[in-house]
């Protein structure tokens, strides 16, 4: 886990705790996972099968994930 994924993961249980919407940090965390995946795809061909399936596949879950956060309704 990264700096980044770290400060968004925090942002996002504080923001979850005090009782407020939590849709925009699923969306950061969504972008930022969106960002990772363009990363890898231009290194697509220097990785191994291993280093594709576990990057690039969790790059994809992370993208679902931040979009369904961002998209579900509120309670």
């Amino acid at each position: 886990m990264g700096y980044r994924d770290a400060l968004i993961g925090g942002a996002l249980v504080v923001t979850s705790i005090r009782g407020r919407d939590t849709r925009r940090w699923f969306l950061a965390s969504g972008g930022a996972d969106a960002a990772d995946l363009l990363g890898g795809l231009a290194v697509h061909d220097q990785m191994s099968a291993s280093q594709r399936a576990i990057g690039l596949g969790g790059a994809v879950v992370g993208i679902g994930v931040g979009l369904w956060g961002a998209v579900r309704p509120r309670r």
